[in-house]
């Protein structure tokens, strides 16, 4: 992940992101801590603008140049920039560091980060626009018309996406025969629906017509210290065990009651997860390694083998676009002009 130089100070977290050459399209969400914003960098923008006006004004390839430079950007709210207990952007930043190392399908990836005066303030990631599980699951509730139920082997998947996420994040396994020597060791401590995304993958890559699941925000992540004791050890190696659990409860569980599985392995995996005991020694966590190896080889197994397609609605629902052709033109006017 790149750095990119700060601002003067007095500018504000927000105003030091867009000092640095970037055009915001519009709010993509807000949590307790800070904002994530679509945007475009302006030279980026500027050139694809340019190239319109002096090529016939071609406004579809236009908007399609303009749709895939379209990034994320994560920043602090102003509140919390200063509080050095309540930034946690920074830590945040360096576990992404770590992560983008191995270009993982199942995790962000992360491309720039910035300071205002002598804070972490924000990072750029890519833009993920198939939306978030708990979106997509609250298409089965209320008065809207649902979505097709989905099949069983797209429960299959979520559920080897999530612990093939978590199989890097905690020990650094990026795939079979994939592992990191100097990997640290991470726990995530916020998995839930919202923090769970869909990426529709480009041609030939992920599995079949479903979109990726990413696990994203790790602002509430926590990163193992070498020289920690064995009680901080301990400590650390239970989160990563709940980790484990939040996807099973918090993720699998609801998409389970909307797929309607019957799958008696689900069950006994959910139960082999909430047994899982820390073993005597210093990898104390080494059963749940194991229990993610064994969850993403047969979860991978389970998902070719019950595959069907997904229904036309829910491939039409995860590949909308994050930003429509309205939205850019409200911030691009040329694009609403007439062609000359």
């Amino acid at each position: 992940m790149a750095s990119l130089t700060a601002t003067p100070a007095g500018s504000g977290a927000k105003t030091s992101f867009l000092s640095n050459g970037n055009i915001i399209i519009k709010e993509l969400g807000s949590g307790a801590f800070s904002h994530v914003y679509a945007f475009i960098p302006k030279p980026t923008a500027d050139q694809i603008i340019s190239d319109y006006g002096a090529n016939s004004h071609d406004r579809p390839a236009t908007l399609s140049r303009l749709r895939s430079a379209i990034q994320a950007v994560k920043i602090i709210h102003e509140d919390y920039l200063r509080q050095t207990d309540m930034n946690c952007l920074a830590a945040e930043v360096q576990a992404l560091q770590f992560l983008d190392k191995a270009s993982h399908p199942n995790v962000v990836h992360s491309f720039a980060s910035g300071t205002h005066e002598v804070w972490q303030a924000w990072y750029t990631m890519e833009i993920l626009s198939g939306g978030d599980l708990q979106s997509f699951l609250s298409k089965y509730t209320g008065k809207s018309t649902p979505l097709t139920k989905p099949p069983e082997s797209f429960v299959w998947h979520v559920l080897k996406c999530m612990v093939d996420a978590l199989l890097l994040l905690h020990f650094g396994r990026a795939g079979p025969n994939r592992n990191s020597r100097d990997w640290p060791g991470f726990y995530h401590s916020d998995i839930k629906e919202d923090n769970v995304l869909f990426r529709v993958p480009a041609e030939g890559k992920g599995f079949e017509d479903f979109p990726d699941a990413v696990l994203a925000d790790f602002g509430s992540v926590g990163k193992l210290d070498p020289n920690a004791d064995q009680r901080t050890r301990d400590a650390f190696f239970q989160r990563q065990k709940l980790d484990v659990l939040h996807v099973i409860m918090r993720i699998i569980d609801p998409l389970v009651n909307r797929a309607g599985c019957t799958d008696c392995r689900l069950v006994e995996l959910f139960d082999q997860a909430n047994n899982i005991r820390l073993q005597d020694g210093l990898e104390r966590n080494t059963p749940v390694k194991n229990w993610l190896r064994q969850t993403s080889d047969l979860a991978g197994k389970k998902r070719e083998e019950l595959y069907e397609p997904l229904a036309t609605d829910i491939q039409t629902y995860f590949s909308k676009p994050a930003v429509s052709d309205a939205e850019l033109a409200a911030v691009f006017p040329e694009l609403s002009m007439p062609a000359a």
